[in-house]
């Protein structure tokens, strides 16, 4: 997943975190994304309420490390750390 966080509309560039669920062989990190991809390739959390994490949440690494629940905390679903 890649989360939004402004947008440099002169540049046609979006700024975010780009989220991997563990195993996936990738790291997360802070980065850039063209305008033109995420329309092309992207999509949008539907359910998703704006704030309800923030950039310190994910580089702190408050999202789950499993594809299906990190969606579920995105969607604002309950989610349990066992």
């Amino acid at each position: 997943m890649f989360f939004a966080t402004d947008i440099q509309a002169e540049d046609g560039i979006v700024n975010g975190y780009h989220w991997f669920p563990l195993g996936s062989g990738l790291i997360p990190e802070h980065g850039s994304m063209y305008v033109r991809d995420i329309e092309a390739t992207g999509g949008r959390v539907v359910d998703y309420e704006p704030g309800a994490l923030t950039f310190g949440d994910l580089l702190n690494r408050k999202l789950p490390r499993s594809r299906v629940e990190a969606y579920r905390v995105v969607q604002g679903q309950t989610y349990y750390d066992d």
